[in-house]
């Protein structure tokens, strides 16, 4: 009995030692892996992470531009310019600008990067960061008004075109280069290791999707306060 004993101690220590040798050597595999698409990684986390910022909490809450006019008798009113003021009362430069807008374009840049792949993979990060630099700071120079807070500077952006070509271009780019990042991830690895960088790529875009959410918070701490009552 014994012996018997004994020996099942043996297997048992064999068994545990086997799996920690496998665990050690996917760890590695892992690295390996990350090292290969590090840039692909950083792609698709940045798309996600920037597109997230944005939309839909900051583009959401951009509203129509309105300017000063001196009537006749010397009163003042504020008028909308390139929409009446009854288009976004009744929801539709939200629902339009914001909610269809990006969903159309980001559609259509995810089929576009099917028979477009520019830039190479490794050089995809450069369009991506630039992305980043420029769509952040016009957004937040729009008309941002979110409920219940008010701006620290004023709107430098006085014009909904711009704000309209900029949710364009966000929602496109962010369509084409999260495919094209998502595609380009596994091709750099051998056969072997594609599902894991498959693994990995998809672990990066849900990072970037919960980064985005959240810094989309610091962005409305960074522009606005809480508006006085009373």
């Amino acid at each position: 009995m014994n012996k018997v004993h004994g020996s099942k101690d043996e297997d048992k220590k064999m068994l545990c030692g086997d799996y920690l040798n496998a665990f050690i050597d996917s760890c590695k595999t892992y690295g390996v892996v990350i090292k290969k698409i590090k840039l692909q990684l950083f792609g698709v986390w940045c798309t996600f992470c920037v597109s997230l910022m944005l939309f839909p909490a900051i583009q959401s809450n951009v509203k129509m531009v309105r300017q000063t006019f001196v009537n006749d008798n010397g009163t003042e009113t504020e008028q909308t310019i390139t929409f009446s003021e009854e288009f976004e009362m009744k929801g539709y430069w939200t629902s339009i600008f914001t909610f269809l807008s990006f969903n159309l374009f980001a559609c259509l840049g995810n089929l576009t990067s099917e028979w477009i792949k520019w830039p190479g993979p490794n050089r995809v990060w450069i369009p991506i960061v630039l992305r980043a630099f420029i769509l952040i700071p016009v957004y937040l120079l729009c008309n941002y008004q979110p409920i219940g807070f008010e701006r620290k500077f004023p709107v430098y952006i006085q014009n909904d075109v711009v704000f309209i070509i900029a949710g364009v271009v966000m929602a496109f780019t962010s369509g084409y280069y999260s495919s094209l990042t998502m595609m380009y991830g596994p091709k750099e690895v051998e056969p072997s290791m594609m599902g894991r960088a498959g693994m990995m790529m998809a672990f990066f875009l849900v990072l970037g999707i919960t980064s985005g959410v959240n810094l989309s918070l610091l962005l409305q701490r960074l522009v606005t306060t809480k508006a006085e009552i009373g």
